[in-house]
Formats: structure tokens, C-alpha cells, sequence
């Protein structure tokens, strides 16, 4: 099955190897497997768009009023304000490596020509190799958005003894809260998913673990091709996580020197 690929309609066609290949994607040849790097051929360039920056807003208050109690004496109270959103974007979803997908025999959603080819060689299943970048496939990895927010309040006294000697006193107070979420496909319900199989006694396309654990939830999914698993699949497949950290901090020194 090696040296085909998948059109983003999700039909089967030959790969064509690009005029230079890097020393990865020649051994890769030698042993069946699509890897490496080449020029021209089949694929995309799916680093350009990894290559976007992510979207960035900031601002920042800071304010410092001084006074000068007397010749001796002087005072000041600072304050800053500061609030940073990051809308990060995660890469695109990568299935190779130690992450590959294995496709079984009867899959509903194989072109029937690699149907018909599995039949001809007796296969029971391949694996398939597949990355898609953000912005082409809506089943993705999605979003990483940051929001750091920061807050610091200090006062400050500046004196001197008569005896000539200098003494000075701060203290302050400050807080930094960071959140992130995390929004990204659960690897277990995901391998479910792609593992779709024909109900025996409905004729409708579902999970081969349905057919095991009846109602527990899995929504098959097609992932040949870009963007043809329906909405209800991805809402399935996709989950997200969080972390809201807030640390505090409060100091105070006094200094006396001469």
C-alpha cells in the first residue's frame, strides 16, 4: 500500500516523489514508508503555515507620583497595571511517527479502489501516516489562548538621620495571574473514532468499540481527505483543558546606611 496518498476530496492516488530528496525520505523509499523532505512531487507545505504569528493585545497602566516631606524626607507610591491575551495557535494535528493511524479492512469511509486493492493483497490493515495543518482542516488541535494579567502596589520613604546617616523603606504588594486553555482532541475517543466499522444489524457506520460497549459514545470518524468528518465527530473527538495560576507576592525592607 506504500506510495499512495489521499486527495482532500479523500479519494486514493499515486504519490509522486519530488526531483530532490533528503537523506531521510531516500530510506523511508527503501522501506515502503512516505517520510523526509523533498522538492516538488505530491504533499504541501504544511510549515508555511505553521509559520504564523499568534495574535497578540496588550496593554499597560504605570503611575509614580513622588513628595518631598521636608529636606530630609521624601516620599513616593507607584502602581502598575498590566493585562497581555495571546490567542496562540497550536500546530496542526501529526499522526506519524509513534502517533500513526491504522486503517482496518472494511473501513466505510475507504475509497473503494484501496478496498478493492486490500481485498486483492489479503489485508487485513495499513497504517497511515497524516498531518494537516490548523487552518485547512477543521479537525485540529486548535487554540492555545493566554491571558496574563499582573498587578503591584509600593510605597517608598527616604530619610536622613542628623547624625548624617541615610535610612530608607519600601514595601509592596503584587499579584500575577496567568490562564491558559488548552483545546485539542482526546487521543482516546480519537482512535475510537477512527476505527469505523458497518453495524451488522443496522447497516450505519459506527465505532468498532460500539459494537463492544454499546452506548458509549463514540462518533465515527473520516479522516481521509481534509475537512470531511462531519461536525458531530470533531465535537466528539475534540476536548479542552485548563490552567489558572495566581501567584502573590508582598516585601518590605528597611536599610540603614553611612
Amino acid at each position: 500500500m506504500a506510495g499512495t496518498h489521499f486527495l482532500s476530496d479523500g479519494t486514493a492516488a499515486p504519490f509522486q516523489d519530488g526531483y530532490i530528496l533528503d537523506r531521510s525520505a531516500v530510506s523511508g523509499l527503501a522501506r515502503g514508508v512516505i517520510q523526509g523532505n523533498q522538492v516538488g512531487g505530491s504533499g504541501d507545505q504544511v510549515d508555511r503555515w505553521d509559520m504564523r504569528r499568534a495574535a497578540n493585545d496588550r496593554f499597560s497602566i504605570y503611575t509614580n507620583y513622588k513628595h518631598r516631606f521636608s529636606d530630609n524626607l521624601t516620599g513616593s507610591v507607584q502602581a502598575l497595571v498590566g493585562r497581555t491575551t495571546t490567542d496562540n495557535q497550536k500546530i496542526g494535528y501529526v499522526m506519524s511517527g509513534t502517533w500513526p493511524i491504522t486503517i482496518y479492512s472494511g473501513n466505510p469511509y475507504l475509497p473503494e479502489s484501496v478496498q478493492a486493492r486490500m481485498d486483492d493483497l489479503g489485508l487485513e490493515s495499513f497504517q497511515m501516516d497524516k498531518r494537516v495543518p490548523n487552518t485547512l482542516d477543521p479537525l485540529k488541535n486548535s487554540r492555545a489562548p493566554l491571558v496574563t494579567e499582573v498587578a503591584s502596589l509600593s510605597a517608598s520613604l527616604e530619610g536622613e538621620f542628623s547624625n548624617g546617616w541615610n535610612w530608607s523603606f519600601y514595601i509592596q504588594h503584587a499579584q500575577n495571574n496567568r490562564d491558559v486553555d488548552l483545546y485539542g482532541f482526546r487521543v482516546d475517543r480519537m482512535f475510537k473514532a477512527i476505527d469505523a466499522v458497518i453495524d451488522p444489524n443496522s447497516g450505519a457506520i459506527t465505532c468498532a468499540s460500539t459494537l463492544i460497549q454499546p452506548n458509549d459514545g463514540c462518533v465515527p470518524i473520516n479522516m481521509f481527505g481534509i475537512g470531511n468528518s462531519t461536525q458531530e465527530a470533531r465535537d466528539w473527538v475534540h476536548e479542552s483543558m485548563y490552567t489558572d495560576a495566581t501567584y502573590q507576592q508582598s516585601a518590605s525592607e528597611f536599610v540603614v546606611n553611612g
